[in-house]
């Protein structure tokens, strides 16, 4: 198995261990052990990093705004049945539309930034090889 061109949904359904879950082995077996049972659910801040990460590859039609309050149950269930029949692609994300603002703004200035343009191409054009 080639490690190299493992989509992250791929490299996450290996049957081991990841860095970051080892990690907690230098605090304790107990760390660990919890980490296990309880593990990160995610954040609005890591959700934010998700869709630029996705914006900056090229792939900004995975990232889905929702239209919907999350506490209208009935609403937003509506909402992501359609979100799941549109989007076939596990990596395809929801975030709030208050996140527009934020992720206009970071894909602009990297677009004005030629440092920023010419690592994206370089590293872009590494994993199109």
């Amino acid at each position: 198995m080639n490690l190299e061109n493992l989509n992250d949904l791929e490299y996450r359904k290996l049957p081991y261990e990841s860095f970051s879950s080892l990690k907690y082995l230098l605090d304790s077996p107990d760390a660990f052990l919890y980490q296990k049972e309880h593990p990160f659910q995610g954040s609005d801040s890591t959700l934010l990093g998700t869709a630029v990460h996705h914006m900056l590859q090229g792939n900004s039609h995975l990232v889905v705004y929702s239209t919907v309050d999350k506490r209208k149950k009935t609403e937003y269930a509506e909402f992501l049945r359609d979100f799941e029949e549109k989007n076939t692609s596990k990596e395809a994300i929801i975030v709030p539309c208050s996140f527009r603002e934020k992720l206009d703004a970071i894909q602009e200035n990297a677009s004005k930034n030629p440092y920023v343009k010419e690592v994206l191409e370089g590293v872009c054009s590494k994993f199109l090889k």
